[in-house]
């Protein structure tokens, strides 16, 4: 009888542990499961994953920017605790970039780190590439801060030089920072035509500079009445496989007053996810009132 008991109890434990081992792991997953079931997990992603990233001249993200067929969203954030995980020196270097446009008066000063921290809304991080090398990709950070009585500030800039690629801004110092120059926005006909040339002249050399351009030419949106430039940027040998060599690329890069319940001011290049907002450019000669 006791020899019955032993087997019978070795053959029980034996079962249990094969058991244990077979269903426990199935049995922990649906733990997990219905713990994190409908809620929202941040997942830190490998950001290299979705092309093969190069060194590449700025000229050449210009072009993925404003030719590109394949914008990807990796992640999107909105915390901005979350943001500073994923890249700990990206408000810095945002704030650098704008400090660097704002000494060139090509915008209007804009609030600082910390109030850019609170007002964080969102951050989007796409990879864009092309048809004619979709397998080098540019990556991009789109930031939106936003403060409901003060201003609204939406950035493209580049992930890894915090380069920014265009920018739309909101608030109400954006009136007075034209009117300072000279510039009636909103009615632009009031703008003395010699005001509108050198406007025109030093923009587009502000421009050519911070984009690295070998020359820049000028010309007037069409702006139904408002304040608008559209600097096209001509940038030489690059050094993708699908250029000449001496092949020029022009790029264009537009400046225009927005008229909103707040005031707003667009600058940088016409790029793959801002194509929909872009102003109509009418091709004509600049006229200066005449």
């Amino acid at each position: 009888m006791k020899r019955f008991f032993y087997w019978g109890g070795t053959i029980l434990l034996i079962l249990i542990f094969f058991a244990a081992v077979i269903y426990l792991p199935e049995m922990d997953a649906m733990i997990l499961e219905r713990q994190y079931m409908k809620q929202y997990v941040l997942v830190k992603q490998d950001k290299q994953e979705q092309g093969i990233h190069y060194e590449l001249p700025l000229a050449d993200k210009l072009f993925s920017l404003y030719y590109g067929q394949y914008p990807t969203e990796i992640m999107s954030i909105h915390s901005i605790t979350n943001l500073e995980s994923q890249d700990e020196a990206l408000l810095e270097g945002l704030q650098k970039q704008v400090s660097i446009l704002e000494k060139a008066e090509l915008i209007p000063g804009l609030v600082d780190a910390e109030q850019l921290r609170k007002g964080f809304h969102e951050a989007l991080y796409y990879n864009i590439g092309t048809v004619e090398n979709p397998s080098t990709v540019v990556s991009v950070w789109k930031l939106v801060f936003y403060d409901e009585e003060n201003f609204q500030y939406e950035f493209i800039i580049d992930a890894g030089t915090y380069k920014i690629y265009s920018a739309d801004l909101y608030g109400y110092g954006v009136y007075d920072f034209l009117l300072n120059k000279g510039i009636y926005a909103a009615n632009v006909e009031k703008t003395e035509p010699d005001v509108l040339r050198k406007l025109e002249s030093q923009m587009g050399e502000q421009l050519r500079i911070y984009y690295e351009a070998q020359n820049v030419r000028s010309g007037y949106l069409n702006l139904y009445g408002s304040f608008g430039l559209e600097e096209m940027l001509f940038y030489e040998d690059t050094y993708l496989s699908f250029y000449d060599k001496g092949d020029i690329i022009e790029i264009p890069c537009q400046v225009y007053y927005i008229q909103e319940s707040m005031e707003g001011v667009h600058i940088g290049i016409t790029d793959i996810l801002e194509n929909e907002n872009a102003m109509p450019y009418d091709g004509s000669e600049a006229s200066y009132g005449k």
